[in-house]
């Protein structure tokens, strides 16, 4: 999916992986780019869903746009 995206576009473009919570990358980066885009996925337990907040939820302001992409 992400690939069809890039294709659209012009280099430059990259791509990192978070080792960690993604709101921390987003305000460590997000200044340093464009456009951000965060995949989000559906694979959680109930359990999960009950605990944890959905990341698009956590994300409450960023220095670029963003685009949050659902496989589903």
């Amino acid at each position: 999916m992400l690939e069809n995206l890039v294709e659209s576009f012009t280099p430059p473009i990259e791509t990192r992986v978070a080792i960690g919570p993604v709101e921390a990358f987003l305000e460590r980066n997000a200044s340093l780019y464009d456009l951000v885009v965060v995949g989000a996925s559906t694979d959680w337990s109930a359990v999960s869903r009950l605990v944890s907040v959905p990341t698009f939820e956590r994300i409450r302001e960023v220095d670029c746009d963003l685009a949050i992409v659902h496989r589903g």
